[in-house]
């Protein structure tokens, strides 16, 4: 594997295979693998390094998250966005007696600085990489109030954590080559895999350690000795992966998104998450032309919190002696357009979603995706003959989307069947797989008729 390039400027790093190889060339500057041959020896040499790059600039974030002491006049400083600081502490919503403003101030210096120094990343990439910091604190907004105020802490101090290693990946960037390292990212990003993962495997290094390393450094600089302000909370592989996922699904504009299964549903609803985001992303971005649309979230069936709000939305129906009905739909064209590239929703899905949102106003459905790629919906207080109608409607407009998109020919059906199950008033033994098997032999019959095809029952 080559080397990325340097900046004429930069720190020169060499890129390995890992585990670092043995015959890789010296570098100026850098100790020898028989002084740092592993990647946490490495990661702290490069972190230190780092740290020596803008030491002068007093607007560098690093400065506010270690460096200054509290400012007791953040919303007088003219180098902060007061519109963005007052979004933010909205998010924190801390107590009296916790330093709101030295997290609020912080967070707004990392996302304003990280905006600038990102300017010829791709556009998905750059909201991605902004948004991913403030995961935390927006998955912790939306846990009921019993449980967020014990929450918030830990919250904190991890989304410290991610604007600590934004930081480093950015001044990575610019050290290894600013545009041969993003048309790297570029090429690699995708919502399956946590982007700065991706890097340490690329570089052999722990973006946490470089990090962690960097900040030390730039404190001590400062002549301050608090390990408090510099310690992060570990956050695991799996947190790092859910965060990234929402954070490249929200940075895509897309309609629906899939939760990943260590994420909890918000307490309302993700269009209040995805709302405030898209509006602090306006300030820092005034060229951000992104719609505030209502975005909804998906769930793979095999996921226990799906199950679990099923039956949820069964129990109400039970009592209120309503009627639940489940919209089955299959794709029927060519698998390899079956799933989407870069995104876990394939763009039939995410058409299909849209439209259905667009037909059915005021509707909140629960989606889940099967094994197969099937996608369902369940929707509350609509019968099989209104769905059907909807569903007939759907079927045209995301038949006319996908042909305007390229991704269909513009005289060909749309490759989708659909089955449809409704339950009108549950008995107390009416289970949600009866209503499921129903759909699926709806499905079933209508493969038999060929694309656009749509077949509905009624379960007793």
């Amino acid at each position: 594997m080559q080397a990325v390039n340097p900046h004429p400027t930069g720190t020169v790093f060499p890129v390995v295979k890992s585990p670092p190889a043995r015959s890789a060339r010296p570098v100026a500057g850098m100790p020898d693998s028989q002084t740092c041959d592993s990647a946490q020896e490495r990661s702290r040499w490069l972190g230190r390094a780092l740290a020596r790059r803008g030491t002068e600039d007093r607007n560098h974030p690093l400065e506010w998250m270690l460096v200054e002491p509290i400012r007791e006049d953040s919303r007088h400083d003219e180098s902060l966005d007061m519109r963005c600081l007052g979004l933010i502490e909205s998010l924190i919503r801390a107590s009296d007696s916790y330093p709101e403003s030295m997290d609020s101030s912080s967070l707004v210096a990392v996302l304003q600085w990280a905006w600038q120094h990102t300017e010829n990343w791709d556009a998905m990439l750059r909201e991605a990489c902004l948004l991913k910091p403030f995961m935390p604190l927006y998955l912790c907004s939306a846990l009921p109030d019993q449980e967020r105020v014990g929450a918030r802490r830990n919250a904190v101090a991890q989304s410290r954590g991610l604007a600590l290693e934004l930081i480093a990946l950015i001044e990575l960037s610019h050290s290894l080559g600013h545009r041969e390292f993003v048309e790297w990212l570029d090429q690699r990003i995708s919502a399956s895999e946590d982007l700065g993962r991706s890097v340490q495997r690329f570089l052999n290094v722990d973006l946490s350690l470089i990090s962690q390393a960097l900040a030390e450094q730039r404190a001590a600089a400062g002549g301050e000795s608090g390990p408090s302000r510099v310690d992060a909370i570990p956050i695991s592989d799996s947190q790092h992966h859910d965060w990234w996922s929402l954070a490249w699904q929200w940075s895509c504009a897309t309609h629906a998104f899939l939760v990943p299964v260590g994420v909890t549903d918000p307490a309302d609803s993700w269009s209040e998450l995805t709302s405030h985001w898209k509006t602090l992303y306006g300030l820092v971005c005034p060229n951000s032309t992104r719609s505030h649309r209502r975005c909804i979230g998906i769930r793979a069936s095999s996921d226990k919190r799906m199950e679990d709000q099923l039956d949820r939305r069964l129990d109400d129906v039970r009592v209120e002696q309503g009627v639940m009905t489940l919209v089955n739909v299959r794709y029927v064209g060519d698998p390899a357009s079956r799933t989407g590239e870069r995104n876990p929703l394939s763009p039939w899905q995410t058409a299909w979603l849209e439209c259905m949102d667009l037909a059915i106003e005021g509707a909140e459905p629960t989606g889940f995706l099967d094994q197969t790629g099937d996608l369902a919906l369940v929707y509350q207080d609509l019968g099989r003959s209104e769905l059907a109608q909807y569903v007939r409607d759907v079927l045209s407009q995301v038949q006319a989307n996908l042909a305007r998109d390229g991704l269909l020919p513009e005289n060909e059906p749309v490759p989708l069947i659909v089955g449809i199950a409704t339950v009108d008033g549950p008995a107390k033994s009416f289970r949600m797989k009866q209503l499921f098997d129903a759909a699926t032999r709806c499905l079933e019959n209508a493969a038999s008729q060929g694309p656009g095809t749509i077949k509905s029952i009624e379960v007793f």
